[in-house]
């Protein structure tokens, strides 16, 4: 029996036409596959094209037109390389951050910058842009794009800056969620130099100095211009003790600086370094460059203080006054006198200074009751009598301010039985 038997009179017309038909099928098959190819290709020049105006506009401070931009193209955050940019403009350019998942945002001409808005009252477009909700949806479709792990560590180092343990998850949450996800980018190799200055910057506020070393040097390595690694990595080794490794990333770091506030706390961490190799005049010379860079600073004041005392200076005189008017109605600024002068035998200067401040300060009852009061904590290994005259001054300067609660007046309480005794 032939083919054409089989269907009795449509034999050989229906064969030809299953051929046919066949035939038509494979050709609109070609021609979808062909279509969806075009159109893949076609949307991913539109991706391309998208993000590159997207960047032009960044390139002309257009930030807000740039995140509308993307907005548009993908309101749903379905597309990585969207997503990814627009992140990197809600958090490198917001004005306004309102728990870091809404952002304003404000298109600035030429001559202005974020900074002059920052913080301020003004007219800004608000957009909703949840850093969490969006990477974590990503990489449920995207599991190893470990670029996404790489942003959302990004995102909670930012975070963390920006609010500290006032944000939606404490301090130890965000370092565990920082160093999972940055282990998780360095595992798809799309660790960067801020990747790894960020887990050593978690090993330093977990107190592991030593653990820290590594990846700053890796963060070097990557990026040898990078003031902060080498600023972090010249602590870590004063944390531990290797002084003399840090000296040349400090110095590096005062170098790389161009801010005042960082170029100060650089070179004031060289004073440190050269004071514990004790080599004072090297010392000494940092933190006086640390103070005409930063001029005023309390902790470099207080360190030039400490060894103009200890040298006997020609000015410890001129620096005890300055350092004094930085706070003159903080205790702790008295306490840090009373400990230098202590420590170098000089007890007797700083009562002279005290005696000076009273007669010639002002008359402000609460920097009066601080002068009586260390006065006469001065006084009661020497002077018991003056001692007692200075205690019971400063109990009235601070019952003008005090309540009758206070601490402080327990504290005056048991210097005049010690007076007595």
């Amino acid at each position: 029996m032939s083919l054409l038997n089989v269907f009795p009179g449509h034999g050989y017309k229906s064969a030809s036409a299953g051929v046919l038909n066949l035939r038509f099928i494979m050709k609109i098959f070609v021609s979808l596959v062909c279509l969806l190819w075009i159109a893949t290709v076609a949307f991913g020049q539109t991706v391309t094209q998208t993000m590159a105006k997207a960047r032009s506009l960044i390139d002309s401070k257009q930030y807000n037109s740039a995140f509308v931009l993307l907005e548009k193209f993908d309101p749903a955050n379905a597309n990585p390389d969207i997503a990814l940019l627009k992140q990197e403009i809600v958090i490198n350019y917001f004005v306004t951050s309102i728990m870091h998942q809404t952002f304003a945002l404000k298109d600035l001409s030429k001559d202005e910058e974020i900074s002059d808005f920052r913080g301020k009252e003004g007219s800004f477009e608000l957009h909703l842009f949840d850093v969490e909700k969006v990477m974590g949806s990503l990489l449920a479709h995207h599991p190893n794009d470990c670029r996404l792990y790489k942003a959302l560590g990004d995102f909670y180092y930012d975070v963390y800056l920006k609010y500290d343990d006032k944000w939606l998850k404490d301090e130890k949450e965000l370092l565990r969620l920082m160093e999972t996800n940055f282990q998780k980018a360095e595992a798809g190799d799309c660790a960067d130099y801020y990747s790894y200055f960020v887990l050593g910057h978690i090993s330093l506020i977990r107190e592991k100095n030593a653990e820290s070393i590594p990846f700053f040097l890796k963060s070097i390595r990557m990026n040898p211009t990078f003031a902060n690694a080498k600023y972090n990595l010249a602590y870590a080794y004063l944390c531990t003790g290797a002084y003399e490794k840090a000296i040349p990333y400090a110095q590096a770091a005062f170098d790389l600086y161009q801010s005042p506030g960082y170029k100060g706390d650089a070179a004031r961490m060289l004073g440190q370094l050269y004071e514990q190799l004790e080599q004072t005049e090297e010392a000494i010379a940092n933190y006086e460059k640390a103070d005409q860079i930063d001029p005023n600073n309390y902790d470099t004041l207080k360190a030039l203080l400490r060894l103009y005392v200890q040298t006997d200076n020609p000015n410890e005189s001129k620096m005890m006054q300055t350092f004094y008017a930085l706070a003159p109605d903080n205790p702790t600024l008295y306490n840090d006198l009373e400990e230098i002068c202590t420590i170098n035998q000089k007890e007797n200067d700083l009562i002279l200074f005290y005696k000076y401040q009273l007669d010639n300060g002002p008359k402000d009852d609460k920097m009066q009751g601080n002068l009586h009061f260390f006065l006469g904590r001065l006084s009661l290994a020497t002077d018991k009598p003056s001692a007692k005259v200075h205690l019971l001054l400063a109990k009235d300067k601070f019952g003008k301010i005090f309540g009758k609660d206070e601490e402080l007046f327990k504290t005056i309480d048991e210097l005049l039985q010690a007076a007595d005794r």
